[in-house]
């Protein structure tokens, strides 16, 4: 009997080297494990946005409560379970603008550009509300004053509470999304160099990788991952490493 043919190895043969250009380097995945910041998906910058975000809303809901009742000089406290819908209602669109403005995305924008939008879906929100339960003849004018005043301090304090994470935690391990720089002609440098710098804003450079290391020693060669032609190995090392996506 015959023995069945076999397929034959696939061997991976080196790369020629370019004239002038030494081999190139292998990616260097153990030093990015060792640098372990961020999160994959930046899930728990994310959390904590929405976290701060709820804390934002509910205050300013009380907020406005109280000092509408003290200014009328209501009952402290004195709500109505149709009051109580309004102000879900309320709390819910806000939050549906916030995610639309991409506040909880693994990237999130930077807070002037995203401080327009806030502020204009925000009010758009108030004014459906409003209109819509005084169309309806629901609540009574010092509800609607309530609810408008209740969406500009929550507007306030949102940005606010934000802008407290990102000094308090943004300088955590855990604060971010992980992702490697590429670049060419030693242009990678510089912008990692700048995320590496300023964490607060979510992006957590792992490394870099480009035809070849900063020219002026600025940045420590162990975030250095390897040259263009080795990108693709990164693949493999993100199955067994699972953490430079």
């Amino acid at each position: 009997m015959m023995p069945s043919p076999t397929a034959p190895e696939r061997v991976r043969t080196p790369t020629p080297a370019r004239p002038g250009r030494s081999e190139p380097r292998p990616l260097h995945f153990e030093s990015v494990a060792v640098n372990r910041i961020g999160t994959r998906s930046g899930w728990a910058m994310r959390i904590a946005y929405l976290t701060s975000d709820l804390v934002a809303i509910g205050l300013a809901f009380v907020a406005a409560e109280l000092g509408t009742d003290l200014a009328l000089g209501f009952p402290l406290g004195g709500l109505s379970v149709l009051d109580v819908k309004l102000y879900i209602l309320l709390g819910i669109g806000l939050i549906v603008v916030a995610t639309t403005l991409k506040t909880y995305s693994a990237i999130p924008p930077r807070p002037v550009r995203q401080f327009r939008g806030w502020v204009l879906g925000a009010a758009g929100v108030c004014i459906t509300i409003v209109a819509a339960a005084w169309l309806l003849e629901i609540g009574s004018l010092p509800r609607y004053a309530a609810l408008i005043v209740a969406t500009v301090l929550a507007i306030l304090l949102a940005s606010f509470l934000r802008a407290v994470c990102r000094i308090a935690l943004g300088s955590a391990s855990w604060w971010g999304t992980r992702l490697i720089v590429v670049g060419s002609g030693g242009l990678a440098a510089k912008p990692f160099a700048d995320l590496e710098r300023e964490p607060q804003w979510g992006l957590r450079a792992v490394g870099f990788v480009d035809d070849a290391p900063a020219a002026d020693g600025s940045i420590s060669p162990k975030h250095f991952m390897g040259p263009l032609e080795q990108l693709d190995d990164l693949g493999p090392s993100r199955k067994r490493g699972e953490n430079l996506s």
